[in-house]
């Protein structure tokens, strides 16, 4: 693989032409001097640098293929919070099953760690039953879903225009309504700066004393720069 690796990484100029690298920033600090405009839209850069100091050292954080596969390699983690994806696979719908499965597995374990999910409103629509397996057995993971309306990954590298990207759009703040009928639970929604960084900095928020969903209202085709670079690579193999 190192050899292969490294004759891509001669051939990708001949395809690309000039390519300049994404700059992470290489320090906490960098995150925790963030820029709040509190009225602005929530972008992917400003949601994966603001969940950052979000992040206790016992969190378990699990992201779904797509838009938040590809962003939260831009969040910092504290050490020891452990990761959980599997873009590789491609397998969307897996993340919200996953989160389940990590909250009875931290439930068992070690009761102070805390569950985050962070998936797209598409793929979280596949698996949704298992959310009544949380509220069911009373556990309390966070269920960040991210509603850029629709397929914004598969509308990126293939068919911004076309019909089978869409999703049925739904009312998010009656999920938990619907499966938490014996467990005590949170619906919210955030579309601005603002309040999405007060809700992070809210004390009771950062309690997990009940199951949470919060919707996040994105750009259709807002997304992490290191998925625009992706689409373009692919775009151009293409060609």
């Amino acid at each position: 693989m190192q050899w292969i690796l490294e004759k891509l990484v001669e051939g990708l100029p001949k395809v690309l032409g000039h390519y300049t690298p994404v700059d992470l920033p290489t320090s906490p600090q960098a995150y925790k001097s963030l820029v709040v405009k509190p009225s602005e839209p929530i972008t992917q850069s400003f949601l994966w640098n603001r969940v950052s100091t979000f992040f206790k050292p016992t969190d378990i954080a699990i992201s779904e293929t797509g838009t938040s596969a590809f962003g939260i390699i831009q969040a910092h983690f504290p050490g020891q919070v452990i990761g959980i994806s599997q873009v590789l696979f491609g397998s969307i719908g897996y993340a919200t099953g996953a989160a389940a499965g990590a909250s009875f597995a931290a439930s068992e374990l070690n009761p102070t760690k805390r569950v985050i999910l962070f998936t797209g409103e598409g793929s979280f629509q596949l698996t949704t039953q298992s959310v009544s397996d949380c509220c069911r057995w009373k556990l309390n993971p966070y269920l960040f879903v991210l509603n850029n309306n629709g397929y914004t990954i598969e509308k990126l590298i293939h068919g911004p225009k076309k019909e089978y990207n869409n999703i049925q759009p739904w009312n998010f703040s009656k999920v938990l309504e619907l499966f938490a009928t014996n467990h005590k639970y949170e619906n919210i929604k955030v579309s601005t700066q603002g309040e999405l960084d007060d809700l992070l900095n809210d004390a009771e928020f950062n309690e997990d004393d009940r199951i949470r969903l919060i919707e996040v209202m994105i750009g259709e085709f807002d997304a992490p720069q290191n998925l625009i670079e992706q689409a373009r690579i692919s775009e151009k193999i293409n060609e």
